[in-house]
């Protein structure tokens, strides 16, 4: 197993993957603009309960891609540092925001594993869907030190308990690169357990078996399935069940453990 804060090809296959992938974006492209409603459930999670009052909070979008996350966390007052390995992804964010006249951002290229900010800095810090293209040790403890006392760590996470899912994030990734497809295709619910050791979670919600079938059978049929009743069928499976191996996506709040190391 390769050590990925450390592999300088393996970063460099990455940062080519997200500059390709930034030259294909749209300066309309954010959250909640581009989830379509079979997706919005784990996102609208963290707007309902964790991402209130935002007035003057300094929030880090970290791996933050072209700034999906930025425009609505900036819409509502927060001010927005991102960061991201792809400088493609950076000049694209900046490009979004300047576009929209959003103000109070900064967006920089820099490494996950190597954030260069001073010590509890952050109000919050969102990370969506970035966690696989990292060495977790690292990454959890350098997000501890910059994170404030009381603020919180937010994290959406795709994982691959699930065998179906499972082979299709393997298969996905065959695409980024062949040489590194099984690293990328590591995050399971276990993996979290690194997080202990600098955090505390405070909240674990799983979400997204039988919304991911409906996203796919409107795709492939055209055919509608109501999201409301997914939904309740997730809720039952993921929540009451609580059978969370099944799931494909999971939301994650941390916040700093009292005895941290």
């Amino acid at each position: 197993m390769i050590d990925k804060s450390k592999s300088k090809n393996y970063k460099q296959k990455i940062e080519d993957h997200f500059d390709r992938q930034a030259f294909k974006g749209s300066l309309e492209d954010f959250i909640p603009n581009c989830l379509d409603d079979y997706s919005r459930t784990p996102f609208e999670h963290i707007l309902n309960i964790y991402c209130k009052n935002l007035n003057n909070k300094i929030i880090l979008d970290y791996c933050c891609g072209t700034g999906i996350n930025s425009v609505l966390f900036s819409k509502n007052g927060a001010k927005i540092v991102g960061i991201d390995i792809s400088q493609q992804s950076i000049n694209l964010a900046k490009k979004k925001f300047k576009k929209l006249n959003l103000k109070n951002s900064n967006f920089i290229e820099m490494d996950a594993h190597s954030l260069d900010f001073s010590d509890n800095y952050f109000d919050y810090i969102i990370c969506y869907k970035s966690l696989l293209y990292l060495n977790l040790e690292k990454a959890f403890k350098e997000l501890n030190r910059v994170l404030k006392k009381n603020g919180k760590l937010i994290i959406l996470e795709n994982i691959g308990d699930n065998f179906i899912f499972n082979y299709y994030r393997y298969f996905k990734h065959l695409l980024i690169s062949r040489e590194y497809a099984s690293e990328l295709n590591k995050i399971k619910i276990k993996d979290f357990n690194v997080a202990k050791k600098y955090f505390k979670c405070v909240d674990s919600s799983f979400f997204d078996f039988f919304m991911i079938f409906g996203k796919f059978i409107k795709n492939k049929f055209k055919i509608n399935i109501s999201c409301s009743f997914l939904k309740y069928l997730d809720t039952l499976l993921l929540k009451n069940l609580k059978l969370y191996f099944l799931a494909f996506t999971v939301v994650k709040i941390y916040k700093k453990n009292s005895d941290e190391i």
